[in-house]
């Protein structure tokens, strides 16, 4: 499934996978045979090495430990918005059990021009922040983003850390291998509203 998702929708060929996914956990939402969504976590700290530290620098991140989350994607066939419920209810239980203070990872926007996806990105510069500075060679910064041609949604993934209270950084990364930018996405436990915990919890159970 990830393989469709992040290679054979964009094009690209070759195997799917890093030297991440034999050390981190891989969650699968299933009905019945049907996988439905899938995504991987680690629990990581400001100095581990790991797949979002390739692209952005984490030292000022504060409150640690911090769980990873990578490699999301739901099956292209099922986009019920349950879907996306039960995930986070799996990364509730997971931030709970594992004692996690912020929840990391770099939301994917197709292709390597970010320009279709500058008038959403613009409506929530309110959530660009400086705190994670870029490290790859090819860098974007958001705030400079020019709207071109049909402008696309932000991926539902993204919109709901921003519904939690989630940040933005205020770059994004161009990733040639996947034929993609990244944009680092955080979440911090203590920001999220209460009322929104409390439904977390209670599908979580």
């Amino acid at each position: 499934m990830r393989h469709l998702a992040f290679r054979q929708a964009r094009g690209l060929h070759g195997a799917e996978g890093d030297v991440f996914d034999p050390i981190s956990d891989h969650i699968l939402i299933r009905d019945g045979q049907r996988t439905l969504a899938t995504f991987r976590t680690r629990l990581i700290t400001r100095d581990t090495t790991s797949y979002t530290a390739q692209f952005y620098d984490l030292s000022r991140l504060p409150g640690t430990p911090m769980l990873e989350l990578g490699r999301f994607c739901l099956h292209p066939d099922a986009p019920d918005p349950d879907t996306l419920r039960l995930a986070f209810a799996a990364l509730t239980r997971l931030v709970d059990g594992q004692g996690a203070r912020h929840l990391i990872g770099c939301t994917s926007f197709p292709g390597l021009d970010l320009a279709a996806h500058a008038a959403a990105l613009g409506a929530v510069r309110e959530r660009f922040s400086p705190l994670t500075p870029a490290l790859a060679p090819e860098t974007r910064a958001l705030s400079t983003l020019t709207a071109q041609g049909p402008q696309q949604p932000l991926p539902a993934l993204l919109r709901h850390y921003l519904r939690l209270g989630g940040s933005l950084s205020d770059q994004a990364v161009v990733d040639r291998t996947l034929q993609t930018c990244h944009v680092l996405t955080l979440l911090c436990v203590a920001d999220i509203p209460p009322a929104r915990a409390r439904i977390l919890r209670q599908m979580a159970e």
